[in-house]
């Protein structure tokens, strides 16, 4: 099967799913991560099979709907309150609100073989960074550590390991290829969409050049600050490389995650390597 006819699929078995849980396409934030989803996943996960393609899916929509209430700089107070109890482990205030239906559709996904009562840490450390950017903006080392839980690698590397590799999850090297790889995503997505978190009004503390310009006081253009995320996104790699369990199957999602990230990036004007 080509990877279109996959998409197709998915996409279709996503929506299946998710009617079960009261979730209509329209519902979803029309933002071009959220429309990523699938297509992303399909390209990471294609020999995978279809159930664990779509448990994974689930928890991605989770993350990229996430960020598509938080990403502006007026966020809905319903929607805050919702994700202020789901960080803290809480029930909702509201639970009927797009996020929950799509919590319980996604737990529901998973096999029953591979279900874990440490997903709820997962997600509440999840949830608590993607309220906390502004917090960590006034530091740039403190804001690379929250921008790789914000942007869902952790949780979705561990929820990929419950899929196909539980044996990672005992690794106590583990932690330390997930930030790498954070590092490597999150830096690479950051010099390649300043222009749109300046247009989003998030840009001063989202992303990594609008935080290094408010700490040294140079324009976000500057080409000093984009030399600088670069080096940093070269030294992870560099890092990774040499940690990377080989043949391991979560190892080789983080190497297609980290590798599809920069080879798309590297296509939108910015050079990271």
């Amino acid at each position: 099967m080509n990877l279109s006819d996959l998409q197709v699929l998915l996409t279709e078995q996503m929506h299946q799913h998710l009617r079960c849980y009261d979730v209509t396409p329209e519902e979803l934030p029309p933002t071009p991560q959220v429309r990523a989803t699938v297509p992303m996943i399909a390209a990471l996960m294609a020999d995978y099979p279809r159930s664990e393609q779509l448990a994974w899916v689930l928890y991605a929509l989770v993350v990229n709907v996430t960020d598509a209430l938080l990403d502006c700089p007026h966020p809905d107070a319903g929607d805050v309150d919702v994700l202020t109890a789901l960080a803290h482990g809480d029930p909702p205030t509201n639970p009927k609100h797009l996020l929950v239906r799509l919590l319980d559709a996604a737990y529901a996904a998973l096999p029953s073989s591979v279900a874990s009562p440490a997903i709820q840490q997962w997600l509440q450390t999840f949830f608590s960074a993607q309220l906390s950017p502004q917090q960590s903006a006034d530091s740039y080392l403190a804001y690379v550590e929250n921008r790789i839980i914000a942007q869902g690698v952790p949780l979705l590397f561990q929820i990929a390991a419950l899929l196909i590799d539980p044996d990672a999850l005992n690794d106590p090297h583990l932690p330390q290829r997930m930030r790498l790889a954070g590092t490597i995503t999150a830096l690479t997505n950051d010099l390649a969409s300043y222009e749109q978190e300046v247009r989003e009004g998030v840009a001063a503390y989202a992303n990594a050049r609008g935080v290094l310009a408010t700490i040294t006081g140079l324009p976000a253009q500057h080409p000093a600050l984009s030399r600088l995320i670069a080096a940093d996104i070269r030294d992870a790699q560099r890092r990774l490389d040499t940690i990377l369990r080989q043949h391991a199957p979560l190892d080789q999602l983080i190497v297609r995650t980290t590798t599809l990230v920069t080879h798309a990036r590297s296509h939108h004007g910015e050079e990271v390597s």
